[in-house]
């Protein structure tokens, strides 16, 4: 059992004397010059390594991400209070359909006439309601399609595609109904 590996296979005759040298010369030098050996423990390191690597990257991306977003957000709500036309002296109820929701803003009678004739929006900023023109809404449409944004005019073209099995479609409701 005192025998190495390679004078048991050189006693066995499957190797020579030479490739015995051979070999042991190239671990000694393998060594002394600091190679790193190629077994799978490096290999399972490296593979880690790179794991570990493609994680980071997917976690700063989706951070980069996530603070383009915020980034846009905040513009979107300084464009909308910046173009806010709600007023102290609005006393007129609109209801407006916010996701599933009805609610309700107060708005003078030149702003529901807007409203109900497309010509002004709806949108959310700091958890309020603000009346803003449409061409401010349409901006923030095409920046963020999926930020609320209300129009009298984006809801007509959504009512134009009625079911076929829907028993009121002959009843069109009115636009500037008070309810």
């Amino acid at each position: 059992m005192a025998n190495s590996l390679q004078e048991q296979l050189l006693k066995a005759g499957l190797v020579t004397e030479r490739q015995v040298r051979d070999t042991r010369e190239t671990q000694r030098k393998d060594r002394k010059s600091g190679k790193p050996r190629d077994d799978a423990g490096q290999r399972a390191a490296a593979k880690r390594r790179q794991e570990q690597v493609e994680r980071d990257r997917a976690l700063n991306d989706k951070k980069e991400a996530e603070r383009r977003e915020r980034e846009l957000r905040m513009q979107i709500r300084d464009m909308v209070l910046a173009a806010s036309l709600n007023q102290d002296k609005a006393d007129v109820p609109y209801n407006v359909l916010h996701g599933s929701k009805v609610r309700r803003i107060y708005v003078t009678r030149e702003q529901r006439e807007g409203l109900v004739a497309g010509t002004l929006a709806v949108a959310t900023a700091r958890g309020r309601h603000h009346v803003i023109p449409a061409a401010v809404a349409q901006k923030i449409a095409a920046m963020m399609p999926e930020y609320f944004v209300y129009s009298a005019a984006a809801g007509a073209a959504g009512d134009a595609e009625v079911r076929a099995d829907d028993p009121y479609a002959d009843y069109k409701v009115p636009d500037d109904l008070m309810w």
